[in-house]
């Protein structure tokens, strides 16, 4: 219950950092989970995918686009 006390009475002793403290870890969970949610919808598109599914690109750039050809 000391422990608890210390914490409390050191923590509202510097109220801006505290509160500093806790938005950079709330923007820390939170940007976690956004990213953990976009890996997983960007694989959850790659798994419903077909497996007959045959990519192909330009070997020059991402930026040109194939023929239609192709």
């Amino acid at each position: 219950m000391f422990i608890l006390k210390l914490i409390l009475r050191n923590a509202t002793r510097h109220k801006l950092r505290t509160a500093l403290t806790v938005l950079g870890l709330t923007i820390a969970v939170l940007a976690y989970g956004l990213l953990h949610t976009v890996v997983d919808a960007w694989y959850a598109g790659a798994a419903a995918a077909s497996n007959a599914r045959l990519v192909t690109r330009n070997a020059i750039s991402l930026v040109f686009p194939l023929t239609l050809a192709y």
